[in-house]
């Protein structure tokens, strides 16, 4: 667990900030760098994401009349290379915070002002969004393996590595297709059809269903320690009492494949819970039926039906939380809050972090999830 008092002493109250950029193994120097950047990694299916920029890159010809880029930097910012950062503190940029490619690149220049260099990054999410595909998964009878066999195709080129993935969905059988979809697409869907997150923190694939995880707490908050900003929204748009799958069975047409599911599993804590218990307005009449012929079993249907639930309501509670910059947090985790009261002291799921470093102050904003008011 992160202890916020250590991490003080460690850090000097948090004070000077730093942060290290490698491009293709090669770390750049710290004079091209001006303590700005941002860093965003989320459990979504969106892309994580870098950006800093790059300071006093440009020398004088004096004479041409002209500037010129030092060949280091120019040598280095080229499109589709490989990126690491390192956040930390006290000149020791130590935590390992993303890994991905150079995405875009901007030059802005504008009169008695410095020349900068943006520069944007994309974790591996970014490069399968490029490659649209249609063909026909062969021998390949789950989902996840599915998406496994993507992914593969990207580990050594992005140097990727995959200690949580998930393969004990149901078998289907019906071929798996992926029809004029990006890779990224696919493995989304392929998420999606069996209730898994898929993200990517600091070049680890994580492909796992939420109920899998060690409900350990990250990080505890309170009011009254490095607690600067804390919003929180509770919403039963879109909510349902439970949702139906089915399918046409065509070996007996009078028995088709379907499935009711109504209970699903606590975001934060242990224990299921089902949407009839949070109002009574939830009638068995305030339901989702799908009809998906993809469906070929009675368990993908239920597998489907309870991926499909869990959607719904994963975002009955969300809110964020800013605190000083600690570099360890990490997107996936889950954080405990107290010094609010019922109902906001409990236990949240941090679905993004986004580490934010500009003229020398660092913050870090934990966007928070929980399925249960």
């Amino acid at each position: 667990m992160i202890d916020l008092e250590k991490l003080a002493k460690e850090y000097n109250n948090f004070v000077k900030p730093c942060y290290s950029i490698l491009i293709n193994d090669t770390e750049i120097e710290q004079e091209f760098l001006n303590q700005e950047l941002i860093v965003e990694i989320t459990t979504g299916f969106e892309a994580g994401f870098l950006q800093f920029k790059i300071y006093n890159a440009f020398e004088k010809d004096k004479q041409e009349q002209a500037l010129y880029s030092y060949k280091q930097i120019t040598s280095l910012l080229k499109l589709g290379n490989i990126v690491e950062a390192k956040i930390g503190y006290l000149e020791k940029a130590d935590i390992y915070v993303f890994k991905g490619y150079i995405d875009s690149i901007y030059l802005d220049y504008e009169k008695d002002e410095e020349i900068v260099y943006t520069v944007e990054c994309l974790d591996a999410k970014g490069i399968m969004m490029n490659s649209i595909h249609s063909e026909t998964k062969k021998s390949i009878k789950k989902y996840s393996l599915a998406a496994e066999d993507i992914l593969k195709k990207y580990t050594s080129l992005l140097k990727l590595r995959s200690t949580s993935f998930y393969k004990q969905d149901n078998d289907v059988n019906v071929p798996i297709e992926q029809h004029n979809e990006s890779d990224y697409q696919f493995v989304v869907r392929m998420a999606k059809n069996i209730g898994c997150e898929f993200y990517i923190v600091a070049g680890e694939v994580i492909f796992q269903p939420l109920e899998k995880k060690q409900k350990q707490t990250a990080i505890k908050y309170h009011i009254n320690s490095y607690l600067e900003n804390f919003t929180i929204h509770s919403t039963l748009k879109g909510f349902v009492n439970h949702v139906m799958i089915r399918s046409n069975n065509e070996q007996t047409p009078e028995k088709p494949f379907s499935a009711k599911v109504s209970s699903y599993t606590k975001t934060a804590e242990n224990g299921t819970i089902t949407a009839s218990s949070v109002s009574p307005v939830f009638t068995q009449r305030v339901s989702k039926f799908v009809t998906d012929t993809t469906v070929s079993s009675q368990e993908e249907a239920k597998q489907k039906a309870k991926a499909y639930l869990h959607q719904i309501v994963k975002n009955t509670v969300t809110g964020s939380i800013t605190t000083v910059g600690i570099p360890q947090l990490k997107a996936g985790t889950f954080c405990s809050l107290k010094g609010f009261g019922k109902p906001f002291d409990k236990t949240y799921y941090i679905s993004k972090v986004i580490h934010t470093i500009k003229d020398g102050n660092y913050k870090t904003v934990c966007e928070i999830e929980v399925n249960e008011y």
